[in-house]
């Protein structure tokens, strides 16, 4: 999210974040970042996300995994 304004950049997140069909069970943190953060993101493989949201001020990425028993 490109807003100055966390709150309610979080707001805008989890709005399309359920539009999206997803269902938020836990938050582990909200931050204000730079694109200086990943520096040392040398395969671009999430600076590309951050240039994107400079450019159209949102983006979500999801990334799925499938369910482990914790006794695994």
């Amino acid at each position: 999210m490109n807003y100055s304004d966390i709150d309610k950049a979080k707001i805008i997140a989890e709005k399309m974040i359920d539009e999206s069909g997803w269902i938020i069970t836990s938050l582990d943190n909200v931050e204000f970042i730079t694109r200086e953060f990943y520096e040392n993101d040398t395969d671009d493989s999430h600076s590309k996300y951050f240039d994107q949201a400079e450019i159209d001020n949102e983006v979500i990425a999801i990334f799925s995994y499938p369910l482990v028993d914790e006794e695994e």
